[in-house]
């Protein structure tokens, strides 16, 4: 991970917990596994309880557990979040289907994955996400936002995306 990629996601982070009054909820964060940081520490100061899966064993994973088998957790979450994993997913679109499927109604799903960056397997690097590759994953989801945003001083870009499944009531009528 790295400053911008931090920074962003807490500004998001902090933006969802204000809106929704999400101080004392659940948060998944797919692809947890501690390489260059964390999303944790801003989870906690923000009142969420985190909670960080991974493929592999390792600081910062809660449990080790395939980005395709999600609802194996058998819990729900208040937000599920992906930051700079889905490049190392060979389908992420179906690691994605199953992010929605741990949401609790109402709950958001927050991405960011590099739209482009240098080639960096660990273990696997497999793609780049533009904002219409984004808008695709989050197709489905309510209130989406999907930017790009160029990382200085290296120019690099990476893609955030937001959404939020609908509540229960909501589903019911749609």
């Amino acid at each position: 991970m790295h400053e911008s990629s931090y920074r962003t996601i807490g500004e998001l982070l902090t933006k969802i917990v204000a809106e929704n009054q999400h101080g004392e909820g659940e948060l998944l964060d797919v692809g947890s596994y501690d390489v260059n940081g964390t999303y944790r520490p801003i989870v906690e100061s923000l009142g969420l309880s985190y909670f960080g899966t991974d493929m592999t064993a390792g600081p910062n994973v809660d449990r080790v557990v395939s980005a395709y088998d999600l609802v194996s957790l058998g819990r729900e979450f208040d937000i599920v979040l992906s930051g700079q994993a889905l490049e190392h997913m060979e389908t992420p679109w179906i690691a994605v289907e199953q992010m929605r499927r741990v949401l609790k109604p109402g709950g958001w799903l927050v991405l960011t994955a590099p739209a482009s960056w240098p080639y960096h397997p660990y273990p696997l690097d497999c793609w780049r996400i533009r904002i219409g590759g984004m808008e695709g994953l989050l197709k489905g989801l309510e209130s989406v936002q999907v930017w790009e945003h160029t990382v200085e001083p290296d120019r690099l870009v990476d893609c955030y995306g937001i959404g939020r499944i609908p509540r229960k009531c909501e589903m019911l009528t749609n």
